[in-house]
């Protein structure tokens, strides 16, 4: 028996194996961006974790952007879930985006506790304090809300839960750009610590959220479909332009330590002047 059923002329093999109905050239190609969406965001935090790594600390990224974000993206998918209109990529998507955020989270807990300066105070120590706890909630609305239905069955949905998940998407899509406004202020305030953010990061996370955009607008079959997608375009293309100006800054720090670092070496072997 076939995992769902679909029109006549749907790929066997993309319904088999995701769950999902595609039968047409448009729908074809939103299936693709929302995998590439999801290709960009399996390695889009992995440049920053990186560099944590390799500073030990994570000290450029604000924990109130780091709880926003972890937020958003648990009240996405339980409004994916929810509502039972969002195409399957949407789901696998979201599911993506909170193990990324377990591994972001737990480094930066991880680094906060080592270094003991959890317990000062201050708004950004405080939210650190909270980010395990935000850990640990991130997988409650999966379990909360069931497993995803085979097909997109709009009408098998409640009228509460159908509501309940539309306004959890507009949460989310209020919590992406919170957490972007979190981190420009932090980097206002501690202009230094921009330079340990990776400019890759948001670079990946902009093409993250152009693909899944599109992919969303591809698979709106009519306007009723894209109002009841609104919150999820909302919160991917809604936060692409503080991604950009994120990049920028974190580019133009990441120049100019390697500009400042060239200058220290030249200065290094300068020869002596004559006597």
């Amino acid at each position: 028996m076939p995992a769902c059923a679909c029109p006549p002329g749907a790929s066997p093999f993309i319904r088999d194996a995701f769950r999902d109905c595609v039968g047409s050239s448009r729908d074809a190609a939103g299936f693709a961006l929302g995998l590439a969406s999801i290709a960009c965001w399996l390695v889009a935090q992995v440049p920053q974790v990186v560099r944590n790594a390799r500073a030990g600390t994570a000290e450029a990224l604000s924990p109130l952007f780091l709880a926003a974000w972890l937020a958003g993206d648990s009240s996405n998918l339980a409004g994916c879930l929810l509502t039972g209109s969002q195409a399957p990529t949407q789901t696998y998507t979201a599911v993506y985006y909170l193990c990324m955020d377990a591994v972001m989270v737990t480094q930066a807990a991880f680094f906060a506790l080592r270094s003991r300066r959890v317990a000062l105070l201050g708004p950004d120590h405080a939210a650190a304090r909270l980010l395990p706890a935000l850990l640990a909630a991130g997988a409650l609305p999966a379990d909360a809300a069931g497993q995803p239905p085979l097909c997109s069955e709009p009408a098998a949905r409640a009228p509460w839960a159908r509501g309940l998940g539309a306004a959890l998407g507009w949460v989310s899509a209020g919590c992406y750009l919170g957490s972007r406004v979190a981190q420009l202020v932090r980097n206002r305030r501690r202009p230094q610590v921009v330079e340990g953010l990776a400019p890759l990061m948001f670079g990946l996370a902009i093409c993250g959220n152009a693909l899944y955009g599109g992919s969303v607008l591809l698979r709106c079959a009519s306007w009723a479909d894209l109002g009841e997608r609104a919150p999820w375009l909302a919160g991917s293309l809604g936060v692409m332009g503080l991604d950009c100006l994120l990049g920028a800054q974190a580019l133009a720090a990441s120049r100019a330590r390697r500009a400042a670092a060239a200058e220290e070496e030249a200065g290094e072997y300068a020869p002596p002047p004559p006597s």
